[in-house]
């Protein structure tokens, strides 16, 4: 099957937070349904959200998934001076085009 242009921004996105697809780590997402990349170019942080709670993606440590997303704030933050909205799933929150 081959990898669609919103499952390589999807990608792009949680590698610069340091969380990699089907990796072993416990930050690191299972995809379990490859229609999750769809909805979170469609949806942003509430489709991936609700997607999670329809057993499309999981993780080991949620907490730990969640603290990436805090730290790249704060490194956004320092590096421009402004804030990093919602959770970094959300191509629209980084200006992404496809």
């Amino acid at each position: 099957m081959a990898i669609s242009e919103n499952q390589k921004l999807i990608k792009k996105l949680l590698k610069t937070a340091d969380v990699n697809i089907d990796g072993k780590r416990d930050q690191d997402i299972q995809v379990l349904d490859d229609r999750l990349y769809d909805r979170v170019m469609s949806e942003g942080s509430m489709g991936a959200g609700e997607s999670y709670m329809d057993g499309w993606w999981r993780v080991k440590k949620l907490d730990k998934f969640f603290a990436k997303d805090v730290y790249k704030r704060q490194a956004y933050r320092r590096e421009f001076g402004g804030v990093l909205p919602q959770c970094f799933f959300s191509p629209a929150d980084h200006n992404l085009t496809r």
